[in-house]
């Protein structure tokens, strides 16, 4: 990073701030809703409408990509491709409903080419040491954007304001946020030769850039594997997660809002976490991780509307949010691993043609599942959990050329020091692989206890074993966020930041900090550490 302004960098993580408002508000919300609830479209139009956009995106992204990688580099484009977006979303609605849909495919479309240059340029803000840790500081402050974006627009109708006018509001957001990019990005060209690709040749481009991925191990394994992930997430993220929450789990929009708000916070979490932890352990085993928790989520999701248990709708978001966060952190830094730079763009384009077409079969297998064969939303909600199933055995044959680690703390004893052998230690040190593994291990332990126990008796669940987890959760996890914080040379009254409200987010750098190499005031680094520096 010595190499990497400031200027550059804090620039490049904005405008991920700027185009995530766009992201979660429009297409993951309130176009969406409006749409619907209001217009009478159906869910099956919707997804035609998001399919058509999709399709083009597919075609055109190599294309975008691959010009990019010219000596005119990737700045142009992107400021073309934002400035299309936010123009169309400031007249999101001014015209009548056909209109307004064309004008949606058109942000769309702007929106997501322009991420394909966006995200090449992260080899321009970052080096192979902690590309991971940067991806997911884009993902943080991406989500920081999206809760700007939410709490703007939540305030806004709360106070009376249309849907007309939340588009627009975004729309001035995202231009705001956006400029910075095209000014202070210092772009890392990768070629002294002016790209000629014309657009007519964009299909063309696709078959031979596929082709050209063979060339490079892992990396047309991971575009398959990604295509059924991404088909899963972006079905969910495009819109309909935000119906499924108002019409078949029976929220009111306030409600379903306010769950998505409580999934943005958690991703800012989760986009830090898989970032650090992407560089650590390598973004294969990182990603495999999220999408295990993200079938988990959305089996919940099906519980929790099958049984009448809303409150594990509360705990899908916590789930889905922290790994939507992760997932996109390590997307990022998996991709880069497995392409050269000087075909980054090209590849890139690929990435995102691959992630389209995913784009494209979700929304309609979705609608063609609940309004044509009329089977419902969760039926539906089970299709994406099975493409999460298939994309979890392509993913593991996927080689990331992490280095290998030895001594590393498995996930079964970080969960054991945490729950049992150190639940009382409060004068020890804990590495950031005991406290973010244990803690997860004691949550998901703790969780399937409750939802086992309540299908017996829900007065035992509920009157008995939740507060017997409740007491041990507050316990075990202060003891090991205390010996977190004397691992990394910090005295455990340092949590005490915590009652300041942003404090909270000086603790989370903190927990995310590699083990001290020496000895310190409490002790030896645990030994699991002196080998790999890291874990």
């Amino acid at each position: 990073m010595n190499d990497v302004k400031k200027s550059s960098l804090f620039s490049w993580l904005l405008f991920d701030l700027a185009n995530t408002v766009y992201a979660f508000v429009i297409p993951g919300l309130y176009f969406s809703v409006w749409l619907v609830s209001e217009q009478g479209w159906t869910d099956q139009a919707l997804g035609f409408a998001t399919s058509s956009a999709m399709v083009i995106v597919a075609i055109t992204g190599p294309w975008v990509g691959a010009r990019s990688d010219g000596s005119q580099g990737k700045k142009p484009l992107l400021f073309i491709t934002t400035l299309a977006c936010i123009i169309s979303t400031f007249l999101l609605g001014t015209f009548n409903v056909n209109t307004s849909v064309l004008l949606f495919i058109i942000s769309l479309i702007g929106f997501n080419l322009g991420s394909v240059v966006y995200d090449a340029l992260l080899i321009s803000v970052s080096n192979e040491n902690n590309r991971g840790k940067i991806s997911g500081m884009g993902v943080a402050f991406g989500y920081i954007g999206s809760l700007t974006g939410f709490g703007v627009a939540t305030y806004l109708q709360n106070i009376g304001y249309s849907y007309i006018e939340i588009f627009r509001s975004v729309a001035i957001l995202f231009m705001i946020f956006s400029l910075p990019a095209f000014i202070f990005i210092d772009e890392k060209k990768v070629s002294t030769i002016k790209s000629s690709i014309k657009i007519s040749e964009s299909l063309t481009i696709v078959i031979k850039s596929w082709k050209h991925s063979t060339k490079y191990p892992g990396l047309t394994r991971f575009l398959v594997g990604r295509f059924f992930y991404a088909d899963a997430i972006n079905t969910l993220i495009g819109g309909l997660l935000a119906v499924y929450l108002v019409e078949e789990a029976g929220l009111t929009p306030e409600d379903s809002q306010g769950i998505l708000a409580l999934a943005i916070v958690v991703s800012i979490i989760g986009g830090l976490v898989f970032g650090v932890a992407g560089d650590i352990l390598g973004p294969r085993i990182c990603t495999l991780i999220s999408l295990v928790c993200w079938m988990i989520s959305l089996t919940l999701a099906i519980i929790a509307t099958e049984f009448d248990q809303t409150w594990l709708i509360y705990v899908t978001g916590v789930i889905g949010g922290f790994n939507i966060g992760g997932i996109f952190a390590v997307d990022r830094l998996f991709m880069t691993r497995l392409s050269p730079e000087k075909h980054l763009g090209e590849f890139y384009g690929l990435y995102s043609t691959v992630g389209r077409f995913a784009t494209i079969v979700g929304p309609l297998l979705w609608g063609f599942i609940v309004n044509t064969l009329g089977l419902g939303r969760n039926p539906a909600m089970g299709s994406l959990i099975i493409l999460l199933l298939i994309s979890f055995f392509i993913i593991k044959g996927v080689p990331d050329h992490q280095k290998k680690y030895t001594r590393i703390m498995n996930f079964k004893i970080a969960t054991k020091k945490y729950v049992f052998d150190n639940v009382v230690d409060f004068k020890g040190r804990a590495s950031r692989w005991e406290f973010w593994g244990g803690s997860l291990g004691f949550s998901i332990g703790a969780f399937f206890s409750i939802v086992v126990v309540s299908f017996i008796s829900e007065n035992l669940a509920y009157g008995l074993l939740l507060p017997i987890i409740y007491l041990w959760e507050i316990i075990a996890g202060l003891s090991a966020q205390i010996r977190r914080l004397h691992d990394v040379g910090k005295s455990g009254w340092n949590y005490l930041w915590v009652l300041t409200g942003i404090g909270i987010f000086y603790i989370i750098f903190l927990n995310v900090q590699p083990s001290q190499q020496k000895e310190n005031d409490w002790g030896s680094p645990p030994e699991h550490t002196i080998t790999n520096n890291e874990i």
